[in-house]
């Protein structure tokens, strides 16, 4: 297995790469956002990714279902936030605040 994450692998403008990304981005190493983008089941992530997800899920099987139950948790916790930003809330916040 070649090494992933590893700068010389391949050069920063691989013939696979698409038009869109700029040519900074080097797709020959693996990103941990896109590394988790693929555990996703998301659209924007290489072969360098994929390889290194697929060898972190040979070692560790339940990293898809940890990353899945981490996105579900941020969403949930991201709806149950927006009821606690009412003005009630805010005024007894700031009224313990300056109590302290």
């Amino acid at each position: 297995m070649p090494n992933v994450g590893d700068p010389d692998a391949s050069s920063p403008t691989a013939p696979q790469d698409p038009d869109w990304l700029p040519p900074e981005i080097n797709t020959g190493v693996a990103h941990p956002a896109r590394v988790y983008d693929y555990w996703l089941g998301g659209k924007v992530n290489f072969a360098a990714d994929r390889a290194l997800g697929d060898a972190v899920v040979a070692a560790m099987p339940e990293t898809r279902f940890g990353a899945r139950a981490n996105r579900a948790l941020v969403r949930w916790r991201g709806r149950r936030r927006r009821p606690m930003s009412s003005p009630a809330i805010s005024r007894r916040c700031r009224d313990m605040l300056a109590t302290s």
